[in-house]
């Protein structure tokens, strides 16, 4: 009798170790797709706190993304990302990619994101994961604003502005131009990606840049903004 009360009590410990384990880290299964409206949110439950999923308008090919903690209020990951791309970003003990699979636009109602998560091993996650040094807002002073027009202009590479190709000089100036005419509105790196660098006022099409392996990608992921 005693011996099957020992075997009962080591698989009710069992049974709990197990769903502990399961329930640990961000509540998601490995590529399903969530599918979330431009300038929408959606709650993913994790065991640190649940967390908020969240796009931005979804102009020119790429949008806004942010995972923020509901209680604790901490941006776990943020980046404007185009359909294909990915990140990585660290949760608790934990590491995730984020991929945008697609976006399913639409002329007469609101356009829709195709979002998926993978977990991802800690060796990988550490590697590659993007490191938060901010909370909602990033101030950005004048001379960082410099180094990434200085970045541009010197850098020896060609960028996209509206389907055509423009050498760096000439990018460099425009967007110097474009950042004269809304500086007074410029106060933190948010407002630099929104208002100068990341789409074309003319058409909302994304800037690009060809880089040095002839791969086209976004420019505001080459600043590294």
């Amino acid at each position: 009798m005693h011996y099957l009360k020992f075997k009962y009590i080591i698989y009710i410990c069992l049974i709990n170790i197990l769903f502990s384990c399961k329930n640990e880290g961000l509540n998601i299964n490995n590529d399903e797709e969530i599918k979330i409206v431009q300038r929408g949110s959606k709650v993913i439950k994790g065991s640190e706190g649940d967390v908020e999923l969240k796009i931005n308008d979804i102009t020119g090919g790429s949008t806004e993304v942010i995972i923020e903690g509901i209680e604790n209020e901490k941006i776990y990951y943020k980046n404007y990302m185009g359909e294909g791309e990915d990140g990585i970003f660290q949760y608790g003990m934990y590491y995730y990619r984020i991929k945008i699979n697609q976006f399913e636009e639409h002329i007469f109602h609101d356009d829709y994101a195709f979002i998926a998560f993978r977990s991802v091993s800690e060796e990988k996650g550490k590697k590659n994961a993007q490191i938060i040094t901010y909370e909602k807002e990033t101030n950005i002073s004048p001379d960082e604003i410099r180094n990434q027009f200085n970045k541009i202009k010197t850098s020896g590479l060609n960028f996209i502005r509206n389907g055509e190709i423009w050498p760096d000089s000439i990018m460099a100036d425009h967007l110097e131009n474009k950042y004269l005419i809304n500086n007074r509105d410029i106060k933190t790196k948010e407002d630099f990606i929104k208002k100068v660098v990341n789409t074309s006022s003319l058409s909302g099409e994304t800037y690009k840049v060809i880089n040095n392996n002839n791969d086209t990608i976004n420019l505001v992921k080459w600043l590294n903004l």
